[in-house]
């Protein structure tokens, strides 16, 4: 079993300031447990409570623990939160959002837009990213960051992952008749919140139900997540490819991962995030960093799409650079499914 979470009871401490200093000990503490190891950090977010102002009881305690953690936890790595009241009004908000989650899911609220990636010397589509998209009745098409956090948290996310796999296969069995048979849909899964043996059951079940096959149905895990169990990380890739599945590293560039690590994981790609694209017409510095990151992924046998390519000018560069795939605006917009289709006719 798993542990990332842990209550730590003070006693006979009344005081904020020492409470914030003892926090920033432990903070400091825990990220030095692996100091010699430069490919192992550890970081830590920590919420506080303090009896009898913000509880009269070990239950309503720990509850406003875990807000003020979830608060840390949501400005970043080691960020130290005091439990305030306010903050029981974003734990209304979420469970309200948490509702309407749950009853747009029940009426398809929620859509697949499609993004297309090209292959950067001859300029044909070799796949797709699916991005989910929630047709919210009051507040109209809401992108996934503004719902995600949210499902992730209330413990939702399980099922939007699902429904997303289940529709990227649907969506894969129509194109059969318009692309060649190495065409992918690309599906962005969270490993933290996804327990992959179950997941893999069900799975299976998808691709017999629409007689698709499993390696059309790629995964994008982002580099961060990747690296913060690699143990967990290690496994998961292996039962992943194991059972057909291709994966890629995407936002890959913002992250922690080692060379070392990066050698033994089982993917198939790194997608370069669109930080390192956007100025590569100007910033020489950037142009030699993802040179050498494309260098890198060909000498491991991986293949490179860049991410968020928005002029002629950053994808000349990029061919020149021997990038393999390139996706953004200069190509296209996230389209629905029926212009997706349409395109591809």
């Amino acid at each position: 079993m798993e542990h990332d979470k842990f209550l730590v009871h003070i006693m006979y401490l009344d005081e904020e300031e020492m409470a914030y200093k003892l926090a920033r000990k432990t903070i400091l503490l825990v990220s030095n447990i692996f100091r010699h190891y430069n490919e192992i950090r550890l970081t830590s977010s920590i919420g506080m409570v303090m009896y009898p102002n913000d509880g009269p009881n070990a239950v309503k305690l720990i509850d406003n623990a875990y807000l003020a953690l979830n608060k840390a936890q949501l400005q970043g790595e080691s960020h130290i939160e005091m439990f305030k009241h306010e903050h029981k009004a974003l734990l209304t908000d979420e469970i309200d959002m948490n509702e309407e989650i749950k009853k747009g899911l029940a009426k398809k609220e929620f859509a697949l837009y499609y993004q297309p990636i090209f292959d950067l010397e001859g300029e044909i589509m070799i796949g797709v990213e699916a991005l989910l998209r929630w047709n919210h009745p009051k507040q109209g098409v809401l992108s996934a960051d503004k719902f995600l956090d949210v499902a992730a948290r209330t413990g939702l996310i399980a099922d939007l992952g699902e429904y997303v796999f289940e529709e990227a296969i649907k969506e894969r069995q129509k194109c059969n008749d318009w692309v060649r048979d190495s065409f992918q849909i690309t599906v962005n899964l969270s490993l933290k919140e996804m327990q992959i043996k179950n997941l893999l059951s069900r799975l299976e079940g998808l691709f017999n139900k629409y007689n698709v096959a499993k390696n059309t149905i790629n995964l994008d895990i982002t580099e961060s997540a990747a690296m913060e169990n690699i143990d967990k990380t290690f496994s998961d890739f292996e039962m992943l490819k194991e059972f057909g599945l291709t994966i890629a590293l995407e936002h890959f560039g913002t992250g922690y991962s080692s060379i070392k690590h990066l050698g033994l994981l089982s993917i198939d790609m790194i997608k370069i995030d669109k930080s390192l694209i956007f100025d590569l017409t100007t910033n020489l510095e950037n142009q030699k960093i993802v040179k050498s990151m494309i260098d890198l992924a060909h000498n491991l046998g991986y293949e490179v799409v860049a991410e968020g390519v928005e002029t002629s000018a950053e994808s000349a560069i990029l061919s020149r650079l021997h990038c393999d795939f390139a996706q953004g605006y200069l190509y296209s917009k996230p389209l629905p499914s029926h212009e997706l289709e349409e395109l591809l006719k």
